[in-house]
């Protein structure tokens, strides 16, 4: 004897035609996560119902959030439920210590999903048709910009929506037929909840404006992320076509196209593994970029540049005054420089000559404009000093080429040579 009552409904006729797909053929498990209320409820039943089609594993998550009597009523809800169909059920519990419930709550979600996960296996969610719209809506009142994934697709990694694209009335229907247990959220129509206040303007002002349905709005999606998709592979191909050697030229950055500008940062970004950058310091780069700015950002041991020739992550150093004797290498920052055995220095004796920062730019201020020095190199460039006499590198590589060697050392994070820093063609060829 079935336990549970035969039902046709649209749902999960739907969802049979779904089920024969390869993505659902060759999944060894279904990873549910329910939360006791309709929608996930009813996903689970469907899929249960389904189970001969998809042939899968169901395995079911619920996240007890502590929110008092209804977390409670959810869990007992979806325990009972989880024990008549015989599925397993794991119950994991969220302790916010500090922040935003809701984004904490989001992460705690994923990781123990991701956790749970099992080669072969797909997280099945219950978003659905009105989630899409809702998440929309979300996304573009909280200023998401061009790179900002407006909505959410079938399929995205591992995880899948079974239901994305059905209307709630047929969540309604199934849950009625087949007489599906669950509880509502109070907190879904709370107004002091952005998301509650969200869908009461969605239910009212948003349902009129698209004539009592979201298909309108739900089209302009589609399209949106098909643009964003056509933005972000141009991007990628720019990226790939100018990242070299750590740096991404400014060149790139046209200001007839910036609506490439935050596609290409991105794509920097995950190459220098800065992948948690946060909103913030991302827009505050792309302001730099629009005003020709040369700034950087400090992220701990590392700065990350918008220079003159375009962006650069590099290591952080301290600078401490050092000598260098003849014969001897001294390290500096990214450098490394060598005072040779044959060479004199004009004005300095054989002896220690020391090395230290200078302070502020002084006469080398019109050198460092007009050869375009990058402003990370003015930060890290010293001065030479014996006696109370003080030349720069550029001073004594003109006036004694022979007398100091400069090299990059092992991790030169986009350093150049000398010559390449400070010498025009003509000085270059004066040296040959």
């Amino acid at each position: 004897m079935d336990i549970l009552k035969p039902v046709k409904s649209k749902l999960l006729k739907h969802l049979a035609s779904r089920c024969k797909g390869p993505e659902y053929q060759s999944a060894s498990g279904l990873l549910i996560a329910v939360s006791g209320g309709i929608d996930s409820m009813v996903l689970l039943d469907a899929l249960f119902r389904l189970r001969q089609v998809h042939g899968a594993e169901l395995k079911v998550v619920y996240i007890h959030h502590q929110t008092g009597m209804f977390a409670d009523l959810s869990e007992k809800v979806v325990k009972q439920f989880c024990e008549r169909l015989a599925v397993p059920l794991f119950i994991e519990t969220f302790e916010n210590g500090s922040g935003n419930f809701e984004f904490n709550a989001a992460s705690f979600r994923r990781k123990i999903l991701f956790d749970m996960m099992e080669p072969g296996d797909r997280i099945c969610l219950a978003h659905h048709r009105r989630d899409q719209v809702e998440t929309i809506l979300l996304s573009l009142l909280r200023g998401g910009g061009v790179p900002a994934q407006v909505g959410f697709h079938h399929r995205a990694g591992p995880y899948f929506r079974p239901l994305y694209d059905l209307d709630r009335s047929a969540i309604f229907e199934h849950a009625r037929l087949a007489d599906i247990p669950h509880v509502l959220d109070p907190t879904n129509q709370d107004p002091g909840q952005f998301r509650g206040s969200l869908r009461r303007f969605f239910q009212t002002s948003a349902l009129r404006a698209y004539g009592g349905n979201a298909l309108g709005l739900l089209d302009w999606g589609c399209t949106y992320e098909t643009l964003r998709a056509d933005l972000k592979e141009a991007a990628i191909r720019r990226f790939n076509a100018y990242f070299k050697e750590g740096k991404l030229p400014k060149k790139v950055f046209n200001l007839s196209e910036k609506y490439l500008w935050p596609f290409l940062l991105e794509q920097f970004t995950t190459a220098q593994g800065l992948d948690t950058l946060g909103k913030r310091h991302r827009q505050t780069m792309l302001s730099w970029l629009e005003e020709d700015k040369f700034a950087s950002l400090d992220l701990g041991e590392k700065l990350l540049w918008v220079d003159i020739d375009g962006l650069v992550l590099s290591r952080k150093y301290e600078f401490q005054p050092n000598t260098i004797n003849i014969g001897e290498a001294c390290h500096w920052g990214p450098w490394i420089f060598r005072r040779t055995m044959e060479g004199t220095i004009s004005g300095f004796s054989k002896g220690p000559i020391m090395l230290e920062l200078p302070v502020g730019a002084g006469k080398m201020r019109e050198l460092y404009r007009s050869r375009k020095v990058p402003h990370r190199f003015r930060h890290w460039m010293p001065v030479f000093s014996q006696a109370g006499i003080i030349k720069h590198p550029y001073e004594i590589l003109v006036t004694d080429p022979s007398a100091l060697e400069w090299a990059w050392s092992d991790e030169h994070d986009g350093s150049a040579p000398m010559q390449d820093l400070f010498l025009d063609q003509q000085e270059k060829s004066n040296l040959r």
